[in-house]
């Protein structure tokens, strides 16, 4: 019986590798807050579409995206005021800290089918 579900395990593994392959994305310091390796590794499937001459498909990638950086700049900002004085001490330190090397590399499954 083990045996028997480890080999349907392997076959499972294998063809999950074959169609859908672990891709890594690098964020650094040098990206905007708001670039996740989500929204960076849909920029590159926005891209591949416009070069392959996809342009709907592009398109709505490119509201996927809108929409996930609107969220992380919404839930940024939450807190801040409409005084631009408050506005403009709550931005000041972050952009010094920005400063700092930051690098995040994550693995994720591209679950999109690759334009042909």
């Amino acid at each position: 019986m083990q045996t028997e579900f480890d080999l349907l395990y392997t076959k499972v593994l294998y063809l999950l590798n074959r169609f859908y392959p672990l891709r890594t994305i690098t964020v650094t310091s040098r990206h905007p807050h708001c670039i996740t390796p989500e929204i960076k590794a849909k920029l590159r499937r926005k891209n591949k579409l416009m070069r392959a001459g996809r342009v709907e498909e592009a398109a709505a990638v490119a509201k996927r995206i809108a929409i996930d950086i609107t969220k992380c700049n919404k839930t940024r900002l939450n807190h801040v005021t409409s005084t631009s004085k408050k506005a403009v001490g709550t931005f000041g330190p972050q952009y010094e800290s920005s400063q700092a090397e930051r690098s995040t590399r994550a693995m994720y499954r591209d679950h999109s089918p690759n334009p042909q």
